[in-house]
């Protein structure tokens, strides 16, 4: 230890809580933590992944490159980037092709398994809603209902079907609830003006 006058140990995590939780508060607030930010991937870039692994795999392009072009689109734009599952999403693809007697993978397969696949995330998106915020799911329950009946969706009718139904929902709450609804693509909101003003034209 002699010959080290300093030891020092680097620690990687991708959780900055998780390394606060390892050293202890007192410690951290002493580093000089670097952080590094790496971006998802866009369409091109995963095209690019999947067209030079595809043709290793296979020894060609056993995808149109417009049902390859769809696929790259949807995983940047849903899935954040991912490649491995844009390679999962493919083999789905490669899969049904196959059982259909196709030797290449073509635009409609694609479509049929993205549709398959924005219902699966649709699920996974309202279990997780309401098995975490039931209060949510149920407002989300209004929304569904009030446009089943070709109504206009719109605040105050929402929060006369809570009063209705005996929710503990406050306005603060429900305006919360809306906000997140809308940032996990559940639902769109629009101010009235906006709406007056698609109407007139």
């Amino acid at each position: 230890m002699e010959t080290f006058p300093r030891i020092g140990l680097i620690l990687i995590s991708t959780s900055e809580a998780e390394i606060r939780g390892l050293v202890g508060r007192r410690l951290f607030s002493r580093l000089r933590p670097e952080y590094c930010e790496f971006m998802p991937y866009d369409a091109d870039r995963l095209y690019e992944i999947a067209e030079q692994r595809i043709k290793q795999a296979y020894g060609r392009l056993v995808i149109s490159e417009e049902a390859l072009s769809t696929l790259c689109e949807f995983a940047a734009n849903e899935c954040g980037g991912n490649a491995r599952y844009l390679f999962k999403l493919f083999l789905n693809s490669a899969d049904i092709a196959s059982r259909n007697g196709e030797n290449r993978v073509n635009l409609k397969t694609v479509e049929e398994v993205i549709e398959e696949e924005r219902k699966l995330i649709l699920k996974s998106k309202l279990d997780e809603i309401k098995r975490n915020t039931p209060r949510m799911y149920e407002v989300l329950r209004i929304i569904a209902e009030i446009q089943n009946k070709q109504e206009v969706v719109y605040t105050g009718l929402i929060q006369k079907e809570i009063r209705k139904r005996g929710l503990a929902i406050s306005e603060r709450s429900l305006e919360y609830y809306l906000n997140s609804l809308e940032s996990k693509g559940l639902i769109e909101l629009r101010f009235a003006g906006k709406i007056r003003e698609e109407r007139e034209k």
